[in-house]
């Protein structure tokens, strides 16, 4: 379900609705002036590739210079479950 606004009402809450656009709890947002509609605005599409380039391109500037070699899923977890041995606090059971 996409929605309509004025320009003014979009001017005055952009960030409310790029975030609900984020959270896909609209699909679209069709700007009007004076009744008219002078823009619309959807989410982008990504690709996992293109999903995954984001990702690393903002981790590197949120964290200074970084390097991931491409092949890697940032997506994926890195360790498993059964490495995990929250009771005894400790991530890895066979540490002593």
């Amino acid at each position: 379900m996409g929605i309509e606004v004025s320009v003014t009402e979009f001017k005055a809450k952009c960030l409310e609705y790029f975030d609900r656009l984020s959270r896909h709890e609209i699909e679209s947002i069709s700007v009007t002036r004076r009744g008219k509609r002078v823009g619309v605005i959807t989410p982008v599409k990504l690709s996992k590739e293109e999903a995954q380039d984001e990702l690393r391109a903002w981790q590197a500037k949120a964290k200074g210079s970084i390097w991931i070699d491409k092949d890697f899923d940032l997506t994926q977890p890195t360790s498993r479950i059964d490495d995990w041995d929250a009771y005894h606090g400790k991530v890895f059971p066979d540490e002593k």
